[in-house]
């Protein structure tokens, strides 16, 4: 915990990451077992993005709150 100005303070939280198994990921990742390529860019679209595809787009989504 470190304290600042106000009575405040801000707590530093570290981790290390692994998989179920127990091995270290951390600062290496993980190597996918399938790669998942990204859709084809309509060419339509003119900007090059990828579609980015959010669970409100997706049919039977969960309304949002009002």
């Amino acid at each position: 915990m470190f304290p600042l100005d106000g009575g405040t303070g801000i707590r530093l939280t570290t981790a290390k990451y692994y998989t179920p198994s127990g091995r270290s990921i951390q600062n290496v990742g993980i190597t996918p077992d399938i790669e998942v390529k990204l859709p084809k860019v309509d060419a339509k679209n003119g900007d090059g993005a990828h579609v980015v595809v959010r669970e409100k787009d997706l049919e039977r989504h969960l309304p949002t709150r009002p």
